[in-house]
């Protein structure tokens, strides 16, 4: 690698669920009988901003110069993450966790980051009512809860903000999941 940490690029480092959380997630669900919810962000990394100093300045294509009326270049400020910009995985971690700490942190509701991953967190609606636990991987979000509608309201939130759809719940991060539930004595 050519690339050096400080001249090339910044801390690039975005926390997701280990696998042990997920599987414990998905025993959680099962034996609490909780619902889910899954959903998706639609261009998850161009919703951050690029922090001060880190923006790019790009030159316009060829054949789609622009110039001023002095006759200079012009160029365009890009402020905003790109795929494949290695700071951007970082960057939508942030605003996501950010976003997910301040609006959940008001009007009666209560959120915590866990400890051990910090991309999952638990949300109680207002009133001591009922817990969800949401996980994210980058642009998938996970969530499990004690109520269908508690779950459906969290998601309306993240959708006022970002561009978010509901996925299918039988899928996540390339891996089929079923439930049986087998009766105990």
């Amino acid at each position: 690698h050519f690339m050096k940490h400080g001249i090339h690029y910044f801390d690039t480092y975005a926390p997701k669920p280990r696998p042990n959380t997920w599987k414990l997630m998905q025993a959680i669900k099962v034996l609490a009988k909780l619902v889910r919810l899954a959903f998706d962000y639609t261009m998850a990394y161009t919703n951050a901003e690029k922090p001060p100093g880190e923006q790019l300045v790009l030159r316009y294509p060829q054949s789609f110069e622009e110039w001023d009326d002095d006759g200079n270049e012009l160029f365009i400020l890009l402020e905003r993450c790109l795929y494949g910009d290695p700071g951007a995985d970082v960057a939508w971690s942030k605003t996501r966790d950010e976003f997910t700490l301040r609006r959940f942190n008001q009007d009666g509701w209560k959120c915590r980051r866990c400890v051990y991953d910090p991309c999952v967190f638990v949300i109680t609606a207002p009133e001591n009512g009922p817990y969800s636990i949401a996980g994210t991987h980058t642009d998938d979000t996970d969530m499990i809860g004690q109520h269908q509608g508690v779950l459906e309201e969290i998601f309306n939130m993240y959708k006022a903000v970002f561009q978010v759809s509901v996925m299918d719940e039988t899928f996540m991060l390339g891996s089929r999941r079923s439930e049986t539930i087998d009766e105990y004595d």
